[in-house]
């Protein structure tokens, strides 16, 4: 039976996704900080100067003072009217940052920045011991857009060992200044004469804060390896994550059943998806009334070996779900991924179900893939109920 476990990142699913599941003792990461003192997340150069707009600069992300950094996981924040990142793979969909070599990138999770909002998603994890000592986690090229004053803001870090515990570490976090570095300019010493008027004033220089970063709860180790070979995921008609049927009608007293399918894909070994819906009209009906809570029915693409979270919030319209196999469960190629039982809270209504985040993982690879979302009208009058004919007396 599958038990329903608190939402982890996305660095402990990908673990989990690739290797077996063991627990190891919290201490280990203790000992390890008190040996070396915490590592540390730090850019170079801070701060980083672009003399003019339209011209560029690349920030290294380092990690230093640590013994056994295995995965990391990255959200930083940048302001996106003054800087931009440029694209690292203009080969590939989407914009991303060189990776570097600490952790090694044998897994790729996560490679994205977003220029619209400025904020960059890096999620990396080795596949081999042992893990890294320190050196650069990725290379961030920024072009400037316009003068100003840029953070580069550690938003969130998780870096894992190899035992699969969460490290305690400090981030520093940076500036990114376009235009002409700013001098200070001397302040005359008033004399007895006069009182001359300054001509500049000192402009302070940032000082990165260190902030820590909590330590999480012990998260499973990777132990084993991975599937020696792989089915290559196919290259023509993009994998297809969709809802089926595309549009439902059902009146007060019935459900609809909404599969979430897996199509034109194959090597699938993990999935991590969020759907909304408006929770005024519509309710989903729990698929498992013996945990706290509302789940939805698990599928078969990928198997549940490991149920990393699957909620419910009838109340804001959410729904939360992540799965991911275990070795030596073979990859799947398409299904039936889980299905949601939705009842109408209204009638004449029409509610739209929408992905708003989902991520496919194979082994080797995030899959691209398209997303179909669908719709559930509530139809006849709340007053009506079906005829039912009964015998006539005799």
């Amino acid at each position: 039976m599958n038990r329903k476990i608190a939402p982890v990142s996305i660095l402990a699913f990908v673990a989990l996704a690739i290797f077996g599941l063991t627990i190891f003792d919290p201490l280990h990461q203790i000992q390890t900080s008190e040996a070396l003192g915490l590592p540390q997340l730090s850019l170079n150069p801070d701060p980083a100067n672009i003399v003019n707009p339209g011209e560029t600069i690349t920030v290294a992300i380092q990690l230093a003072q640590i013994s056994d950094a295995f995965g990391i996981e990255l959200e930083m924040t940048y302001d996106p009217a003054i800087v931009q990142i440029v694209d690292s793979d203009p080969g590939t969909s989407g914009v991303q940052i060189n990776a570097g070599a600490c952790p090694a990138p044998d897994f790729v999770i996560q490679n994205t920045a977003y220029n619209i909002t400025g904020t960059l998603n890096y999620a990396v994890t080795q596949f081999t011991l042992p893990g890294c000592t320190g050196g650069t986690v990725a290379e961030v090229t920024f072009q400037g857009l316009a003068n100003g004053t840029s953070a580069f803001t550690f938003a969130t870090s998780l870096i894992a060992d190899s035992g699969g515990i969460s490290v305690t570490h400090t981030a520093q976090s940076g500036l990114i200044i376009v235009g002409p570095t700013p001098v200070p300019t001397e302040t005359p010493i008033p004399t007895n004469t006069a009182t001359p008027t300054p001509t500049g004033s000192v402009t302070a220089t940032h000082t990165p804060t260190p902030t820590l970063t909590k330590t999480g709860s012990p998260t499973p180790t990777a132990t084993g390896s991975p599937p020696a070979t792989h089915t290559p995921t196919p290259t023509g008609t993009p994998a297809l994550l969709s809802l089926q049927p595309a549009s439902s009608d059902i009146l007060p007293w019935e459900t609809a059943n909404l599969t979430v399918q897996l199509d034109n894909v194959a090597n699938v070994y993990g999935i991590d998806f969020s759907i909304v819906f408006d929770p005024t009209k519509l309710s989903v009906i729990d698929a498992n009334t013996i945990l706290d809570g509302v789940q939805i029915a698990t599928g078969s693409c990928p198997q549940p070996d490991s149920v990393l979270f699957n909620t419910v919030n009838n109340t804001n319209g959410s729904i939360s779900y992540a799965v991911t196999q275990l070795n030596p469960t073979l990859p799947c190629n398409g299904g039936d991924v889980a299905t949601i039982q939705f009842q109408c809270l209204d009638v004449n209504t029409s509610s739209q179900i929408s992905f708003i985040k989902s991520i496919i993982a194979s082994p080797d690879e995030e899959i691209p893939h398209t997303v179909a979302n669908a719709v559930v009208n509530c139809t006849g009058n709340i007053l009506y109920m079906p005829f039912i004919q009964y015998p006539l007396a005799p």
